[in-house]
Parts: structure tokens; sequence; C-alpha cells
């Protein structure tokens, strides 16, 4: 089924459960990667706080054995006994046997070290081969690996350890050059100070590592110098740092890096060991580090499972909710189709939905009224039609009787007679048979009919005067806008006056200025009006009054607006003792 067949309901709950299932997968993941990110600062934090007291702890032994190689090399007994020159055998031994003193006493008081002393000439008694070498042993031991130097007379290597070789145990060992006191750019030999592996373990034994991983020290060249679960060569990590962790390591000073090893990821956690070109690190595999974000994250998942469950429920409630409106709405939709407006949807809210039920009941009951108001109408057109053709019997009476009126008045020599019948009959067959657009030549001998009649009834007392070019007069009007003018102009321009001699005339023509639109003038030499009564009768021809003056002008230029619209319509211009001026301006249009 495609998605856009699917009903509302179950389209509203399947992405309302796609939104849940999508954010609380998202949160889950976020949440899940934030929680791993602050085990990993806080493990990380956590394991460098331990680092930082044992690098000052390695800081201070290397510090105290540069210091004590410096005070032994400077001893003036160390300088006599070096001293070069012949000496008698007493000599010889007395030297010894102070030399003997010193190297003990410095052994005694620090016991993290032993001493051994490279002579650059052979000595009696100074030969042991274990305690006193000779020079070629300080640089040419291939055992030896020099680390890094401190300044010209001072450098750090790694050395065998001479009692047991065969175990593999690495020493660090301080060699400090014997320079002579009086003559500086003598060497006397060289003294090295080797820091015992108990010495070197009891420091890095301080930092507590989980999971018991082995704590070591590694150099800037990456090479593993010592750990706490072997000598260099067993037991060490799954892989040393590269050159370009190294850089990053060297920067820092410290931090943590992410690994990749053979056994899987692995978090390297470092520290610079004070002023020396060490650094202390240990390896944890991320899955220690995750196993508690692991037992979280299943456990926010059994939670968000269950709020899963009861926001599906909710959300199956609330689409049957919305949905269950909507099919209310549907079953009276269902009820207009067949025709029954009579029926109303209740209810009580403002929501959305709410408000397309006010809108649909409100659309019911506007069509229920219109079907009635069309019904009445239908009903009164008919009713119209059916006088309209009752009607139509009188005017053929009529006209036939005025037509035999006529013929008596002509039989019987009545000429004023038969000129009052011709033109009541002529005004009376345009009036009543006027359907539609009439045409102006139309309106003229309807308008000239009427005037003959009124002028034989006030004896000769008004004339009037028709200029319209005979090429306006097919022009379309509408029927029945002269004559009330004319006869306005009669009843309320002329005779209010008793002895005036009254003249009206009609005038057509089109202005091109106004878009060729067609103008009639009627226009007359009655009392005119006052400027309050102009102002009232121009505002009379848009009011809705049906009573009182004015209807015959107010009608006729109401049926041009409603036709036509503006600017369309009647203007009327007057003064007191000035006349009258009406003006209609039309459309110019030609009747097909």
């Amino acid at each position: 089924m495609r998605l856009k067949d699917m009903r509302l309901k179950h389209r509203v709950f399947l992405y309302f459960s796609l939104l849940l299932i999508v954010s609380t997968i998202s949160y889950s993941y976020y949440a899940y990667k934030a929680n791993v990110r602050t085990a990993e600062e806080n493990f990380t934090s956590a394991v460098q706080g331990t680092m930082a007291q044992t690098a000052e702890g390695m800081n201070v032994l290397l510090s105290e054995v540069e210091q004590q190689a410096n005070l032994f090399a400077g001893s003036h007994v160390v300088q006599d006994s070096l001293a070069p020159g012949t000496a008698t055998v007493i000599q010889q031994y007395d030297r010894y046997v102070n030399m003997q003193k010193v190297i003990d006493a410095f052994e005694k008081n620090y016991p993290s070290y032993r001493i051994r002393v490279f002579l650059k000439e052979p000595r009696r008694f100074l030969n042991d081969g274990e305690r006193y070498l000779q020079e070629s042993g300080a640089s040419g031991d291939a055992s030896d690996s020099v680390l890094f130097r401190r300044n010209s007379v001072m450098e750090w290597s790694l050395y065998s350890n001479p009692s047991d070789p065969e175990s593999g145990d690495m020493l660090f060992t301080l060699r400090r050059r014997i320079i002579s006191g009086s003559d500086i750019s003598q060497q006397l030999g060289t003294v090295a100070f080797d820091v015992s592996a108990k010495a070197a373990a009891d420091v890095l034994s301080r930092t507590p590592i989980p999971g018991d991983r082995s704590l070591y020290v590694f150099d800037p060249q990456g090479r593993i110098l010592y750990d706490t679960g072997g000598s260099a060569g067993g037991g060490m990590p799954s892989r040393t740092v590269d050159s370009a962790e190294l850089g990053r390591v060297s920067q820092t000073g410290a931090g943590s890096l992410r690994l990749e090893g053979k056994n899987g990821a692995e978090l390297l956690v470092y520290h610079s060991v004070g002023g020396y070109p060490l650094y202390l690190a240990v390896n944890i595999p991320y899955r220690e580090i995750t196993n508690r974000s692991h037992q979280i994250l299943y456990q926010f998942g059994g939670v968000a499972l269950l709020v899963l469950a009861v926001s599906f429920a909710l959300a199956y409630l609330i689409a049957s909710n919305v949905t269950s409106r909507l099919k209310k709405l549907m079953k009276v939709m269902g009820t207009v189709e067949i025709r029954q407006f009579n029926i109303q949807v209740p209810t009580d809210r403002n929501d959305e939905i709410g408000a397309l039920t006010h809108r649909f009941n409100w659309m019911i009951e506007r069509i229920r009224t219109l079907i009635e108001d069309v019904y009445k109408a239908n009903y009164e057109k008919k009713e119209a039609e059916l006088k309209l053709l009752q009607s139509q019997i009188n005017p053929h009476f009529l006209y036939n009787t005025l037509d035999s009126v006529n013929w008596l008045a002509v039989k019987h020599q009545a000429p004023d007679i038969s000129y009052m019948v011709r033109n009541l009959s002529s005004f009376l067959r345009i009036g009543l048979h006027i359907d539609g657009p009439s045409t102006l030549e139309a309106e003229l001998m309807h308008t000239r009919a009427y005037f003959n009649i009124q002028k034989y009834r006030f004896e000769d007392r008004i004339d009037l005067t028709i200029g319209v070019p005979e090429s306006l007069e097919p022009l379309q009007v509408l029927p029945l806008i002269l004559q009330p003018l004319v006869e306005n102009a009669i009843l309320h321009g002329i005779l209010k006056h008793d002895t005036l001699k009254g003249s009206i005339v009609i005038r057509a023509w089109r202005d091109k200025e106004e878009g060729g639109d067609l103008f009639l003038e009627v226009r007359d030499n009655g009392l005119g009006m006052e400027a309050a009564k102009l102002k009232q009768v121009m505002q009379g021809l848009d009011s809705e009054a049906t009573n009182g003056s004015g209807t015959g002008l107010r009608n006729v230029h109401r049926r041009i607006r409603m036709r036509h619209e503006a600017p369309y319509g009647l203007t009327v211009h007057s003064a007191l003792g000035e006349g009258t001026r009406c003006v209609l301006r039309l459309p110019s249009i030609l009747r097909p």
C-alpha cells in the first residue's frame, strides 16, 4: 500500500512513531558518545593526576643523581686520587683507600645507585674491573645506549645490569666527565652513576593503573626504556608511538591519544618527566573504558523502549481522537451529498478542526439559505411570467381601441383628438415593447411622443429642440433614460413658473478626450435650483430611498450604474434662475 493511500489515522500514527524512533535513536547515540567521551576524560584526568606525582618523583630521582655526580666529580679526594703524575706505592695505596671511602660514603647515603669510575690511565690498586675500569669502557661498550645529553660533561644512557647480564634488566646510567679543578682542559676520567632498577620501580609503582596495566617510560624517539611489567624487551605494550604521534606528545607534554593496536583500539595516556625528555605512559584498552558506558546504554535502552511503548499508545490515542472528529465531519458531508441540508455538526472546540467544523456548518446554512432564495426567486419569476402573459392581452386591446378612436377622430374631422391619440399610441408602443437595450433613435422617438402629448396639454408653453447627429442614432443605450429627464424638466423646472415660455434642448456628442464615450444632455430654461437643493439631489442619486423627490433621476442613474458602473451615470448642473442641465455619460456601443 502506498503511503498516500493509507488512512489518515494510520499515517499520523506512522509519522509520529517515526519521529519518536528517530529522536530516541539519535538521542541514545549522542548520549552514548557523550558518556564515552566523559568517561575517557574522567579516566584520563584520574590517571594523569597520579602520573603527575610519579613524574615528579622520577624528576627528583634523576635530579638527585645529577647533583651527587657533580659533587663526586668536584670532590678534592677524587681530584687528588685521579691527578696525573708519579706517586709512590704507598701514596697510590692511600689514594685508593681514600677513593674507596668516598664511593662507599656516596653509595651508603644514596642506596638508589651504584658508582663506577673510568680511568684515563691505568692505576695501581684502581683496577678491579668492576668498580674501576678503563676509559675505553665508557664509550666503546656495545651494551651502552645514549639517551640524551644534559650538557658537555653529562649524559644519560641505558646500561645492562653487570651483576646479572642474562636478566636483560636495563639501568639508567648518568655519565659525568671528571674535569681537573686546576686545568679545565684536562679530563681526569669519567664517573658513572647507575640508578638501580629497584629505585625506578619504587617510583613508577606509585601510580595505580586500572586493570593491572603496566606503566612504562619512553624517550622522544618512541623507544620504551622501562616498564613496571618487565624490563625492556619483555612484557611490553602491544605497540609504541609513531613519529606523528610523538610530535603531538612532545608539544603537549601531557594528554591522551587513541591508538589502533593489534588487540584493538587503545587509549595512550602520557605525561612528561619534569625537565627531562622522558615520558610516562600507559595503554588502556578502549573496551575497559566503554564497558561502563555499555551498561548505561543498555539501561537507557530499556527505559527508551518503555517510553516508546507509552508514546506509541499515546500517539495512537491522539491520532484516533483527531480522526474521529474528521469522521463525524465526513459522515455529515455524506448526508449533505444526498441533499439533506437541515443538519449541523456539533462542536465545542476552537482548534483547527473546530474552526473547519464551524466553517462547514456556516457553509451548509448558507447553501440552505441560497437554495430557499433560488426556489423563491424561481417561483416569483414564474409568477411574473404568468402575469406578463396575462397582461399582454390588455396592451393589444388598448392599441386596437386607440386605433379605433383615431379612425373615428379622422372620420368626424377632429384633428386634435387624432393628434393626441397617435402620439399616445406611439408612446405606449415604444415604452411597453422595449426588451433589452434600446437605441438612441428609439429613445428620441419615445421622448418626442411624450413631449407632443405634454405640449398639447399645456397649450404650447414649452418647446423641444433635438440636436443629435444621425451618426449617433444607431448607438446602443439603456431604455427609458431620456423621457424621465424631459419629464423632470417640464414638471420641476418650467411649470413652476406661471408665465415662463419653456424651452428644452436635447443634445448628443462623443468626446474623444474621454475615450469616445457618448454624452446626452437635457437642458431647460426653468427656475433652476439653489446650491443646497442641488447637493441634496446629487446625494439622492446614490441613496437607497425609493420615495420622495428625484425618483426619476435616481432610477436613471442607478440603472446606468448597475449596467456600466462608474464613471458612467447622471450628473446634474443647476443654478437658481439659470435652469438645469442633466448630462448622461454612456459607453459608445453600436447595437449589433
